[in-house]
């Protein structure tokens, strides 16, 4: 094997050796979450594509549906957060890889490295900086005001998408780093 040319049997044994259970568990049960949250973010956007229907039909009889917009744009952004996880798992993210592409592979290893860290670390300030914004937005009681609605519970489901988005950033930068070092992928 040409990653392991030069290194001990022992270590060469271990770099081409499963990964561990234990690990490859919580991978799964990641990816099981972030998949249940995918599904979960379609019904908001139905609940929005419904709503709108009925709004546009009802100014036809002069009946629009009052706070249609504001639902809408909480709709949308409610399937925005429940989807962000599932979405960086399917690698749908867009990526710009002009330079990328003609990068020597054991480059583009390194590159995967540091940009799964770079994210872990953006998305993990986002995460850490929401918390405070969802506690301020219950304790002060903020309201959707032509609905009526609390805020704070779709705060709350924006920072569990970026949680599960920033977990699932880990667990890119824990796979890169195993490719990079030549151990198998924890999706086997």
């Amino acid at each position: 094997d040409e990653c392991n040319r030069g290194r001990p049997a022992e270590i060469a044994g271990s770099l081409s050796s499963p990964p561990a259970p234990k690990m490859m568990r919580i991978a799964k049960f990641i990816q099981t979450v972030n998949r249940y949250l995918f599904s979960l973010g379609a019904a908001p956007l139905a609940i929005a594509a419904i709503l709108t229907v009925i709004d546009v039909s009802g100014r036809y009889i002069r009946r629009p549906l009052p706070g249609t917009l504001e639902i809408s744009t909480l709709c949308l952004a409610l399937s925005v957060a429940l989807t962000l996880g599932h979405t960086q798992a399917l690698k749908g993210n867009t990526d710009v890889d002009v330079l990328y592409n003609y990068l020597p592979p054991k480059l583009k290893k390194v590159t995967n490295v540091f940009t799964s860290f770079l994210c872990v670390i953006i998305v993990g300030l986002m995460t850490w900086r929401a918390w405070p914004w969802v506690v301020f937005s219950h304790r002060t009681q903020e309201w959707v005001d032509i609905v009526g609605w609390p805020f704070w519970p779709f705060k709350a489901a924006m920072l569990l998408g970026l949680f599960c988005l920033f977990v699932q950033f880990i667990l890119d930068f824990v796979e890169s780093l195993r490719i990079l070092v030549g151990k198998p992928s924890l999706f086997q």
